[in-house]
């Protein structure tokens, strides 16, 4: 994972023992081949791409060695974009029959985030990790 994805985690583990969620989402992965990225950005199709690196997993596998429940994890390996990590978490939220979610994601990418939960009707809120950026080195 990189160090946006760690925020990511960091935070949404926060809010789970804060008892601000009873569920945790992690979604994703990442497709380094900048070709294969583009492919799978234009053609819009799922088999487009495979992720090189299933985030979604690893926080999966470091969120229960730190002790959440394995029922309180559900795993989206198969997105790699926006809208295909909030299309799986709405299939999540009706599958579990839940009406809200907290949407966690860099300030950056937040609005664009909300957009897309407003676009699939997901009744999400913001919950954006801190912004380190200026304080990023190198």
């Amino acid at each position: 994972m990189n160090g946006a994805s760690n925020e990511r985690f960091i935070q949404g583990i926060l809010l789970y023992k804060e008892g601000l969620s009873p569920f945790i989402l992690f979604s994703g992965g990442s497709i380094k081949n900048y070709s294969k990225k583009i492919f799978h950005t234009l053609t819009e199709t799922e088999d487009a791409a495979r992720p090189d690196v299933v985030e979604a997993s690893i926080m999966k596998d470091t969120a229960e060695k730190i002790g959440i429940p394995r029922s309180s994890i559900h795993v989206d390996t198969k997105s790699t974009n926006t809208y295909t990590n909030l299309k799986a978490a709405g299939y999540v939220m009706e599958k579990r029959g839940l009406k809200t979610c907290l949407l966690v994601s860099s300030p950056t990418h937040m609005k664009r985030a909300m957009k897309v939960s407003e676009k699939l009707k997901l009744n999400c809120f913001p919950a954006p990790v801190k912004d380190y950026t200026r304080e990023r080195t190198g």
